[in-house]
């Protein structure tokens, strides 16, 4: 119990209600909507993330490591726990993330100005060098998976999804994927 009680206080809309009717056996519920479409999604958002690990891969980085580059190419000086916290993640991850990117010259740890119990951490130059180029191969993997679509059918895709993850109050463009050099 105490991981669930850890997860919750990380993640608090985890604690929403969520009403589930039991279906008998034989019986099928009329569906109002396509029930397919939240299970396309994460099909979609794993197929996603798989190719974007592959493209990652050769900088010897995951999409954790694109995030965090992100997050601080805009937040220089940001806590562990805020990191954390604004990637969804638990804590303890998040040192191992850090650790890791550390090891790469790719992030510094620095004191805190006005906390000396925290951290600030703050990307290398080399750490800089890095997210660019993540920005480029995040703009070639959405290119390669959006191909099919046109340009007006891009836009109202990334409206809809905004829609749908303002709604379940995740965060903005902390995905990697999500911006080119740091604009929208």
């Amino acid at each position: 119990m105490r991981s669930i009680a850890k997860t919750l206080t990380y993640f608090p809309r985890a604690t929403e209600e969520i009403h589930v009717t039991r279906i008998g056996r034989g019986k099928v519920p009329k569906a109002e909507s396509d029930p397919g479409t939240a299970s396309l999604l994460a099909q979609l958002g794993a197929h996603a993330t798989s190719r974007l690990t592959i493209r990652l891969a050769m900088l010897e980085l995951v999409p954790a490591h694109a995030g965090i580059l992100k997050i601080l190419t805009s937040k220089p000086g940001m806590s562990q726990s805020a990191l954390a916290m604004a990637l969804g993640t638990l804590p303890s991850r998040m040192v191992a993330y850090v650790d890791q990117l550390e090891r790469k010259g790719l992030v510094e740890r620095r004191p805190h100005e006005s906390d000396r119990r925290n951290n600030a951490l703050h990307l290398t130059k080399a750490g800089q060098a890095a997210y660019r180029f993540t920005c480029r191969l995040a703009y070639e993997h959405q290119e390669a998976i959006l191909a099919g679509l046109s340009e007006q059918q891009r836009l109202q895709l990334a409206e809809l999804l905004e829609l749908i993850a303002h709604q379940q109050g995740l965060i903005s463009g902390v995905n990697p994927m999500f911006t080119i050099g740091g604009e929208r």
